[in-house]
């Protein structure tokens, strides 16, 4: 995702009370953490919100 190579991936669209709409990912990384994005183009380009996010080990860890 984002130019990284990601593993499994949950994305979302959502809008916010304007009407604007944006996408948002999370996504299992090559390197032990998550990472999050989000995206004001309809997927073409994404922001890196956070690429470290710490994985629990356990459970739902993004879904």
């Amino acid at each position: 995702m984002m130019g990284d190579e990601s593993l499994e991936c949950e994305m979302a669209e959502f809008c916010d009370v304007e009407g604007n709409r944006f996408v948002y990912c999370n996504a299992r990384s090559g390197g032990g953490c998550r990472v999050e994005g989000v995206s004001e183009d309809d997927g073409k380009s994404f922001i890196v919100l956070n690429s470290a996010l710490v994985e629990t080990g356990y459970g739902c860890q993004g879904s």
